[in-house]
């Protein structure tokens, strides 16, 4: 009878069963609650396994291999044995300290000196300090999305936060996550809790930090639903991308949205300072601050360029004048794709609005500068000059769309002065926003009411029948008349109350002029802030608006 494949338990003197497992490469008895470490330290010295028991492992496999062939049918006159003695070659198990050395010196450097827990990760106090929210959240047992642009940490407090206390931690990339890869994960994260003996409910659970992970699918971010549901699993995901676009609804209601901010200039310079401890290498104080600032918030970046100059320093020393050579261009954090993308777009639209042509002239240079296409940026400055200059400047439309055409024939860089040009000419011009909310107006009214038939009298009549049925009988011609002509333009089922969209509906702060809102103290913030303290022309008759006198004035 063969034996069973599941190891009995250690028994005492007495028949009682001591608790400790077997070791199933040393063979020694070690306690529930030290296996783990026990096991680690055999992954980290192989060499350090006795030869004699690598080869009796083996002769008892074999042996077990000759009991199963003796059982065998065929007549023994057919077996041929060998009676020559086998000998068992020598393990020879190289040692693994120069070749992990030699790997980790490979790595770049932001991954050498990544922190290794949550207390030696910097960044805001909110959020890392004791107690602070991910403290609370990993204690609770709370999934996390982390959400950030590059360098701002994301991934190294994943990692961080993963290796706090639990049985078992599992990184895995968005990029190449399967079905077939979850379901081995759990199922050695269960037969690992199982090998080690009962734990507290806590310790068993599951930590599954992904990367990337904007680039999961809605059917692979389901495969994580039930184990999050259960308790199972703790699932910490990492993205550059707006969760609320990226990630299915089901799976952003079992997680917190944690929004990790770039590094300030202060937390860059100090973790630069800690890889200079780490390393033991001593840059001046300034040319940290240098790099410190050419990373724009990205730590990742400023640990790359460090090591750089490190590796420059072994050659010829270092001085700030030689800096913007090895550095090269300043780093510009910009993604054609994300949320900087439409968050830029947006500053530069409300810098025009608010007639402001330096910061919109800044706004464009971030985003040209970032890799932006230009033809992107056109299209949305004929938008402006329709939607915020209007009846303001009437040739603002046509200036837009003449600077696209441009673009389109030059292309970049010297397309930049052109967009610049519109940009100033657009935030200068008097703004004028009744079309565009006249025309708001409109489409309420339309989706409101039905579908009323034109007037005959403004149809069209091109046939003789046409002309017959009465079709546009009545219609005026007004450049005939040297005087104005009253007509209804206006379906007959619209009441006059519903006819009215270009002017506002009512006074906005407490008065209105020519439709627009008249809030003092705004204008009192802008006489000080823009004017020198003076009082606004449109104040006074004669101004570019009338504005009668505030009261008490």
């Amino acid at each position: 009878m063969e034996e069973s494949d599941e190891r009995k338990p250690v028994l005492t003197n007495d028949g009682e069963p001591t608790g400790a497992v077997d070791c199933p490469i040393c063979h020694q008895n070690v306690s529930p609650a030290d296996i783990n470490r026990h096991l680690d330290e055999h992954l980290h010295q192989p060499s350090s396994i006795p030869l004699s028991q690598s080869t009796l492992a083996f002769t008892s496999t074999s042996s077990s291999i000759k009991r199963k062939a003796s059982n065998d049918l065929t007549p023994s006159s057919n077996r041929q044995f060998s009676h020559k003695p086998r000998t068992t070659p020598p393990i020879v198990t190289p040692s693994l300290k120069p070749t992990l050395a030699k790997a980790t010196a490979l790595r770049p450097l932001a991954e050498r000196v990544q922190p290794t827990s949550l207390d030696q990760c910097v960044g805001p106090s909110h959020l890392l300090g004791k107690p602070g929210l991910l403290h609370t959240l990993i204690q609770t047992g709370t999934s996390l999305i982390l959400w950030g642009p590059p360098g701002c940490g994301k991934t190294t407090l994943a990692r961080s936060l993963a290796g706090s206390g639990a049985l078992s931690s599992q990184e895995l990339s968005g990029t190449d996550f399967g079905a077939a890869e979850w379901r081995k994960i759990l199922t050695d994260h269960a037969l690992r809790a199982r090998f080690t003996g009962s734990q507290p409910s806590s310790s068993r659970r599951l930590v599954v930090f992904v990367d990337e992970a904007h680039r999961l699918s809605k059917t692979q971010q389901d495969l994580f639903l039930p184990h999050i549901d259960s308790g199972e699993v703790l699932l910490i995901l990492a993205t550059t991308e707006n969760p609320s676009f990226k990630f299915a609804n089901r799976l952003m209601s079992r997680c917190r949205m944690v929004e990790l901010p770039p590094h300030t200039h202060a937390s860059t310079l100090a973790i630069l300072q800690r890889a200079c401890k780490q390393l033991d290498q001593t840059l001046e104080e300034e040319i940290l601050t240098r790099i410190a600032s050419f990373a724009s918030g990205d730590a990742r970046v400023a640990l790359g360029q460090l090591e750089i100059l490190v590796e420059y320093s072994k050659h010829q020393p270092i001085t700030l004048e030689k800096l913007p050579t090895i550095l090269g261009q300043r780093y510009v954090l910009y993604d054609r794709n994300g949320d900087c993308h439409y968050d830029m777009i947006s500053a530069l639209h409300k810098s025009v609005r608010g007639s402001d042509p330096d910061a919109a002239l800044y706004w464009l240079a971030r985003m040209l500068e970032g890799g932006e296409d230009p033809l992107y940026v056109a299209r949305r400055l004929v938008r402006m000059a329709s939607e915020d200059i209007g009846a303001g400047n009437p040739h603002a439309l046509t200036q837009a769309v003449s600077a696209f055409q441009a673009t389109q024939l030059i292309g970049m860089p010297e397309a930049d002065t052109i967009l610049a040009q519109v940009v100033v000419m657009l935030a200068e011009s008097p703004k004028s926003v009744r079309s565009y909310r006249a025309y708001k107006r409109a489409k309420v009214l339309v989706g409101s009411t039905e579908s009323y038939a034109v007037p005959i009298h403004l149809r069209n009549a091109p046939t003789k029948i046409m002309k017959e049925l009465g079709y546009g009988a009545e219609y005026k011609y007004e450049p005939e008349f040297s005087h104005p002509v009253a007509q209804d333009f206006w379906p007959a089922e619209i009441g006059d109350e519903k006819r009215v969209l270009l002017a506002e509906p009512g006074p906005a702060a407490g008065e209105s002029v020519d439709g627009k809102r008249v809030d003092w103290d705004l204008l009192k913030q802008w006489e000080l802030a823009r004017n020198g303290g003076k009082a606004w022309d449109g104040r006074k008759e004669g101004g570019t608006m009338v504005v009668k006198a505030e009261p008490g004035e």
